[in-house]
């Protein structure tokens, strides 16, 4: 979940890895009313063995809701994962798959009752999901604050060397599109940063995962504060220039503060 966030180079895996558990995370609290219910039920059943009472054989009916709503859950993620790509997409429905046949096996026994002692996986059921979604609450957001002051910190270098050209020649490039980028963010979750000229001045700009779900997150360096995302390129080929000059004063004031200077950020979802 975290990985995307910590410090290092990048891994086009990251992204989609964090994605996925997010959403298992969030999604597999469906699972815990049934944990703790058939957790009451492990504890009835264990009580009655040590008072030499029978115990009940229903074990397997929780099961089955639990496989029921994993299908539910496993859904919810094989669907994340098409965002990335169907070949992950594909990976991850075989993973689902795979998982609900080896539990399989467990069910028939319990059904048969030849399962003896306690069962500890409403156990898992309910703390699992739990322990991931307190995470992803509790310590997201600072992860993706964290992570952007960071990858801010490590734009120094590019950034002088785009004013040293600047110094240099009297004008800011064109373009720095190439095959190898030579300045790369210290993140591992972001790519490389990207440059644009805009104006008299120029953009410089990294995204990044961030919090919440299916949100993208743009950070961006203006030296003028003149912060402008456009958010589809046939808007530019299209639109009229007071339709452009529109939207960029659209965006110029949706644009939030990272609290470094002439450094803004937006969202889209």
């Amino acid at each position: 979940m975290f990985y995307p966030f910590m410090p290092g180079t990048y891994d086009r895996m990251a992204i989609p890895l964090s994605g996925i558990v997010q959403v298992l995370g969030l999604a597999g609290l469906l699972l815990v009313p049934i944990g703790i219910v058939w957790l009451i039920y492990e504890l009835v059943n264990r009580r009655r063995r040590l008072g030499s009472l029978p115990p009940k054989d229903k074990s397997h009916w929780f099961a089955v809701c639990a496989l029921a709503a994993s299908l539910v859950v496993g859904a919810g993620v094989v669907l994340a994962s098409i965002q990335t790509g169907p070949s992950l997409a594909v990976c991850v429905l075989i993973l689902c798959v795979y998982g609900i046949w080896r539990a399989a096996p467990a069910v028939i026994q319990l059904k048969s009752g030849r399962h003896i002692g306690f069962n500890a996986a409403p156990l898992y059921l309910t703390i699992v999901p739990c322990v991931l979604a307190t995470a992803q609450l509790t310590f997201l957001k600072t992860a993706v604050e964290v992570s952007r002051n960071r990858t801010i910190m490590g734009s120094a270098q590019f950034i002088n060397a785009i004013e040293a050209y600047h110094a240099a020649y009297g004008r800011y490039p064109l373009s720095l599109e190439s095959v190898h980028h030579d300045y790369d963010p210290p993140t591992v979750g972001v790519e490389r940063y990207r440059y644009e000229p805009h104006g008299q001045s120029y953009n410089v700009f990294f995204e990044q995962l961030t919090w919440p779900i299916g949100t993208q997150e743009f950070v961006m360096y203006n030296p003028r504060d003149e912060h402008v995302m456009i958010v589809h390129n046939q808007d530019l080929l299209e639109s009229t220039q007071e339709q452009v000059d529109r939207e960029r004063s659209f965006h110029a004031r949706a644009a939030r503060d990272t609290g470094v200077p002439h450094w803004k950020y937006f969202w889209f979802d």
